[in-house]
């Protein structure tokens, strides 16, 4: 595909598609989490503020995720954490620990969680989505194989990475394979589209966040099996494994249901009063 965009001129530095992507999918996720009319009592300089906490805390658990999947010794992990140039990050590891950190970013800056809770959701959906096409450029978390015997593509959208500068090992170059990503990609934007949809029906707060973890995460859940990148980890017992991400898909769907219990019965008990 297209690993580097181009070259700064003079310095022969590159300028990577991913590193694009990534930049535009934050840009994207402040202004989804802003660009809504307010709740009263909300400022939006604190929503944006909220925002990019969260992303850096989503940035941590994405690295910190793929350096445990990796093997990197625990006493490295705070430095390796926080690396913003080292290669390789689980988006779910971020996924998780800015979900898990959120309601005390919310309380920290004074806004109402589950609200807030619900831009976020749909932030994240749009970052993901734009985020996955910056990997699809580059080759990285690429899909498993899509070809005949004869090496022809088994799928008219069947894709090849070819440019040496990609992020896929050796063997997988020039060979055809599901655009993963792009099924990532596609998932997230239909999942807003839907969010938005049943957002003009006015549920109750915190309910469009609870949907999209367990549509997101099952979602994810379902994709991992047109996965073919072999590093990104694998726990299981004898005749069946699961993925790194697959394990964070299910404790995401834990947190959603803890909380969704929780926000339940706190409304109960409010209804009561």
């Amino acid at each position: 595909m297209c690993p580097i965009l181009f070259r700064i001129p003079g310095t022969d530095w590159p300028v990577g598609s991913f590193g694009v992507c990534l930049a535009l999918a934050l840009i994207l996720a402040i202004f989804e989490l802003t660009r809504r009319p307010l709740e009263p009592g909300v400022f939006r300089g604190r929503l944006r503020l909220a925002g990019l906490v969260l992303i850096a805390i989503g940035l941590i658990g994405s690295r910190l995720a793929a350096v445990i999947v990796a093997g990197v010794p625990s006493s490295q992990w705070p430095i390796e954490a926080v690396s913003v140039t080292a290669p390789g990050r689980v988006l779910y590891g971020g996924l998780l620990l800015a979900s898990l950190a959120l309601p005390a970013v919310a309380h920290w800056l004074g806004l109402p969680l589950r609200t807030t809770a619900d831009r976020v959701a749909l932030a994240s959906l749009v970052g993901i989505a734009v985020g996955r096409i910056g990997c699809f450029l580059v080759g990285d978390d690429h899909g498993r194989l899509a070809e005949t015997a004869a090496g022809e593509p088994a799928l008219p959208w069947a894709v090849r990475f070819v440019d040496e500068n990609a992020a896929i090992a050796p063997e997988w170059l020039g060979r055809w394979l599901h655009p993963a990503q792009l099924y990532h990609a596609a998932t997230a934007l239909a999942l807003y589209g839907m969010l938005r949809w049943w957002q003009t029906k006015r549920p109750s707060a915190g309910h469009l966040f609870l949907a999209a973890m367990l549509g997101h995460a099952s979602l994810r859940f379902w994709l991992e099996s047109y996965r073919g990148d072999p590093d990104r980890g694998f726990l299981g017992g004898p005749g069946w494994q699961l993925s790194t991400s697959q394990w964070l898909a299910i404790a995401l769907v834990t947190w959603a249901i803890v909380l969704g219990r929780a926000w339940t019965k706190r409304t109960g008990e409010t209804s009561k009063g």
